[in-house]
């Protein structure tokens, strides 16, 4: 992961509940942040290193760019030392001008957007023509037989925020946990302990659970970064 934020937390459990993890290896420009971060994730039960961004370019299969660069302060990271087949997750742009990722790298790479319009004004997309975008999430959900042979190549899911999507997953879930009898209630105008822990509304200072490993777990191996 580059950036060791709150959202650097949520990104690393849901990747967790897809892919079998090997290592993750974690850096931030703010040392604190970088530091504290194994901390913040050991409910998962992986192994967490805090390490430089050289070695987070250089060992990744699978990278989260979840950072607060201002506008025109990006890239944050260089394309030399990326692996061929890695998978980047890009959160953090979100302003026209703020960009996380090099233009080399989008410019070799299948770019997924959540929402084009969007991406194309405030996302990584905002560096390239809209003829050098890919196909959006949902059609690559719909039909991955169609881009299976990327596996082997650089692919990038620019993710700017699609706030209708959030309503209609954030209806589903509620729905499904109501039915289940799961969850509780929380008041989220509250304010976090830790402004770093979004767990931390639901079990101070403890973080939540790790899901068990399902028998014939069919997730594929990886090192997330």
């Amino acid at each position: 992961l580059v950036g060791c934020g709150a959202q650097a937390v949520t990104q690393l459990h849901a990747l967790s509940r897809v892919f079998i993890i090997q290592r993750v290896l974690a850096f931030d420009v703010d040392p604190v942040a970088q530091r504290s971060f194994p901390k913040r994730v050991g409910f998962l039960g992986l192994d967490v290193r805090a390490v430089p961004l050289e070695t987070v370019e250089a060992e990744a299969d699978i990278l989260c760019t979840v950072t607060s660069v201002g506008v025109g302060e990006g890239p944050v990271l260089e394309d030399g030392r990326l692996r061929p087949w890695l998978h980047v997750n890009a959160v953090g742009s979100d302003l026209p001008g703020k960009v996380e990722l090099p233009r080399s790298l989008l410019e070799r790479s299948l770019v997924c957007p959540d929402f084009l319009p969007q991406a194309l004004v405030e996302g990584e997309c905002q560096q390239l023509r809209p003829e050098q975008v890919g196909p959006g999430i949902i059609e690559v959900v719909q039909n991955p037989e169609r881009y299976g042979d990327w596996r082997k190549r650089s692919t990038v899911f620019d993710s700017t925020g699609f706030s209708l999507e959030d309503e209609a997953a954030t209806r589903v879930l509620t729905e499904l946990a109501r039915r289940h009898g799961l969850g509780m209630d929380v008041e989220l105008e509250c304010l976090a302990g830790d402004a770093m822990d979004p767990y931390d509304l639901l079990l101070p200072g403890q973080g939540v659970q790790a899901g068990e490993e399902a028998p014939g777990d069919s997730r594929h191996k990886v090192r997330v970064a």
